[in-house]
């Protein structure tokens, strides 16, 4: 009974973390799309920082999501960490 339970409780656990694996994978693909894309221009250096300094938004955006994107993968590893405990 208790190994039952315990293999529901890991299977649940990595279940989680493959969809949180997803959707980091994901949110990345569609940052690099829609947002790295827009800051990238070929020319100078004076042409790139005028360009990122009239869309300013995207590059908080890019910032933002980076934040984000560290705090995802670290709530991903521990999810990953603690099925691996429940399975000890």
């Amino acid at each position: 009974m208790i190994k039952s339970n315990l293999k529901s409780e890991q299977q649940k656990s990595v279940k989680l973390a493959g969809v949180m694996y997803l959707l980091t994978i994901l949110t990345a693909i569609l940052s690099m799309i829609m947002i790295d894309s827009k800051l990238n221009v070929s020319g100078d250096m004076s042409f790139r920082m005028t360009h990122i300094i009239e869309n300013i938004e995207y590059l908080r955006m890019s910032v933002a999501y980076e934040l984000f994107f560290i705090y995802w993968s670290g709530c991903s590893f521990s999810c990953s960490i603690w099925s691996s405990k429940v399975s000890e």
